[in-house]
C-alpha cells in the first residue's frame, strides 16, 4: 500500500545562518499530516548572540523579540529531539526538506548545549533529494516555494520561512511524490517502504553530489566541500 495516506511527521528549522555548522536554531516547529488534520508544535528560542540582518530579513524574527519571547534554548532543543525521537517511535517518518542543513544544525546545536547528537532513530524522507533523483535535468530552482508551485501545492512566498508554514508544505509535498515512478514502470516512490526509501535517498543523495562534483571539477571550478552523507552531515 502506497504511503501517500501515511501519518506523517515534519520538521523544519528557522535560523541564524546558512552555515549548519555554526548556525543557531531560532524557531522550530514539529508537525504531524494524518489523513484527516494538521497538528503542530512550535519554539521560539533565546539567542546567546545577535541574530544576524540577512537572517531576520529571511524569517522576520529579531533578536529582542526572541530573547523577550523565547525559552531557553537547552530545554528547547531537548524537547525537540524528544519529540522527533517520539514520532520515530510511533513508526511515523520525519519529513525534512533539505535535511542534510536542518537536521545537522539540530545536532550541532544539541551537542553545544551538552544534549549528545541527533540519533536518527528512524527514516528520514527528504522531497528535495526524491525531485532530484526523479527529474534530474529540470531547470531553475527547487527550493521548498519553487517545488510546491511545480507540484501543485498551495503554498505562497509570503508564507515560506515560516517554520509551521514550510513544514505543513514540506509534508504535503512528500505526499505528493509519493506517485512518482520509479523507473521500472511497475512503483512509485510511494510503493518503497519507509526504512528502503531512507536508504534510497543516502544512496540518490551521494550519487548526486559526486555528479555534480565530477561536472565541476571538468568546468575547473572544483568543489571544496563535496559532503556526501545524508541525512546528517
Amino acid at each position: 500500500m502506497s504511503w501517500h495516506h501515511a501519518d506523517l511527521a515534519g520538521l523544519d528549522l528557522e535560523t541564524t545562518g546558512t552555515d549548519p555548522e555554526t548556525a543557531r536554531v531560532v524557531t522550530a516547529c514539529i508537525g504531524r499530516l494524518d489523513e484527516e488534520s494538521w497538528t503542530a508544535g512550535n519554539w521560539l528560542l533565546r539567542q546567546d548572540a545577535p541574530i544576524p540582518e540577512g537572517a531576520i530579513a529571511v524569517h522576520g524574527i529579531t533578536t529582542e523579540f526572541a530573547n523577550t519571547h523565547g525559552e531557553d534554548p537547552k530545554a528547547a532543543l531537548a524537547a525537540i529531539a524528544d519529540e522527533i525521537y517520539a514520532h520515530w517511535a510511533s513508526g511515523r517518518p520525519l519529513v525534512v526538506f533539505n535535511a542534510p542543513y536542518d537536521l545537522t544544525v539540530l545536532d550541532r546545536c544539541l551537542s553545544r548545549e551538552g544534549l549528545g547528537n541527533l540519533d536518527v532513530r528512524g527514516p528520514v524522507i527528504d522531497p528535495r533529494v526524491i525531485d532530484k533523483q526523479f527529474d534530474k535535468y529540470r531547470k531553475g530552482k527547487r527550493t521548498l516555494t519553487d517545488m510546491c508551485a511545480h507540484y501543485g501545492i498551495a503554498f505562497s512566498a509570503d508564507e515560506a520561512h515560516g517554520a509551521e508554514a514550510d513544514t505543513k508544505a514540506a509534508c504535503m509535498l512528500a505526499r505528493q511524490l509519493s506517485h512518482l515512478a520509479t523507473g521500472n514502470g511497475r512503483t512509485t516512490v510511494g510503493d518503497l517502504d519507509f526504512d528502503d526509501l531512507h536508504r534510497s535517498q543516502a544512496t540518490w543523495y551521494r550519487d548526486n553530489i559526486n555528479d555534480f562534483a565530477a561536472w565541476a571539477k571538468r568546468q575547473g571550478r572544483p568543489l571544496d566541500d563535496a559532503n556526501t552523507d545524508w541525512p546528517i552531515r
